[in-house]
């Protein structure tokens, strides 16, 4: 793990302590050692225990990196020492996760920011300078812009969060996400389309199929900042992650074979929610119609996607409802990068692009 010059990193798994004063803090990149104190901060910051396994799905072996802002416990020494190791209270997190993305028509790695939590009861200031400013400015300047691994952010702040890293001159908003309402119905599709579903068992039999739609949607999306979504990446994201079911439909012309696109589902007793697709977009209302088809089996008998403002024109069939979330779509502007109106209004993102879904 390389570091800049900028950068007060010294190296993977260990930072020089910062903040001096009555309660000295220092940043480090977490270990497995920490995962104990990064699951008692997810909790005091959502209020649910985070799922088992989630932080290597998203962390570990190189998927992305995972910054930490320790405090030394009430009782821990203060000698020279221990200073290495006396830094164990997490106070603050800061995390980023890989992902291949197209720019430009050129393939780059963006970072997903997420799993953003501070102790509030340790850390009450969201000051320039202060804990939080440094730990996402620390993070920023050495792992994304020109000359970095990742050329790109993104993430889901809310609007208040926005706001707050607005005004500290750390992000800027390139898009807002919205959510689109379709009533179900039990009009089946035509009889020539038919769907298939796709299991982990089955998933090698579709991998030509799956890349060659991914081809189509990239080509037609050639101006959109995109997730790659070919065959490796729906693979890991829909069938590794730990503790959720999704479910996907391969939509076909039971004649030809000729695959129209992929449907992915998020499984929820409460909700029905499209959450990815993948088809070239002359067949997106197809693929709508029979996700609404799918709803009138689900208790809601309403059928929701998410996407960016910029491409929810393009869903917003006879009967749809479109509705505002307090979801914003930030960029980087700490460090040297795009600009950020290269990328204002071009980000295709549905709720699949989310960690947490």
């Amino acid at each position: 793990m390389t570091t800049s010059k900028e950068s007060p990193i010294e190296g993977p798994h260990l930072m020089k302590p910062c903040f001096d004063g009555p309660a000295p803090m220092q940043l480090r990149y977490l270990q497995q050692k920490d995962l104990g104190s990064f699951e008692t901060l997810f909790e005091l910051c959502f209020e649910h225990a985070p799922t088992p396994g989630l932080w290597d799905y998203k962390f570990n072996a190189d998927r992305g990196f995972s910054l930490g802002l320790f405090q030394r416990p009430n009782n821990s020494a203060d000698s020279a020492t221990s200073a290495a190791t006396a830094y164990t209270s997490l106070v603050a997190h800061y995390g980023g996760i890989k992902r291949d993305i197209l720019f430009e028509g050129s393939p780059h790695i963006a970072l997903q920011i997420g799993d953003v939590m501070v102790n509030t009861s340790v850390i009450n200031s969201l000051a320039r300078k202060g804990p939080f400013f440094q730990i996402a400015t620390a993070f920023l300047q050495e792992r994304m812009g020109y000359g970095k691994e990742a050329l790109l952010g993104f993430g889901f702040p809310n609007q208040k969060a926005m706001k707050v890293a607005s005004l500290l001159g750390i992000y800027s908003e390139v898009d807002q996400i919205k959510e689109l309402a379709y009533p179900a119905t039990q009009l089946r599709p035509p009889f020539w389309l038919k769907c298939t579903e796709i299991n982990a068992h089955n998933f090698p039999t579709f991998v030509t199929t799956l890349n060659r739609l991914w081809d189509g949607m990239r080509q037609d999306l050639s101006s959109a900042v995109l997730g790659v979504r070919d065959a490796n990446y729906l693979l890991k994201r829909y069938f590794h992650r730990p503790g959720k079911t999704y479910r996907l439909l391969l939509l076909t012309n039971r004649f030809t074979q000729e695959a129209k696109g992929l449907m992915v589902f998020n499984i929820d007793p409460s909700r029905f929610e499209l959450i990815d697709l993948l088809c070239p977009l002359s067949n997106r209302d197809a693929l709508i119609q029979c996700a609404r088809f799918e709803a009138s089996k689900h208790a809601s008998q309403t059928l929701l996607f998410r996407t960016t403002q910029t491409y929810a024109h393009l869903f917003m069939t006879q009967g749809a409802q479109i509705r505002d979330l307090d979801i914003r779509v930030p960029a980087n502007i700490w460090t040297p990068g795009p600009d950020t109106e290269q990328l204002k209004n071009r980000w295709w993102l549905t709720s699949g692009d989310m960690d947490f879904v």
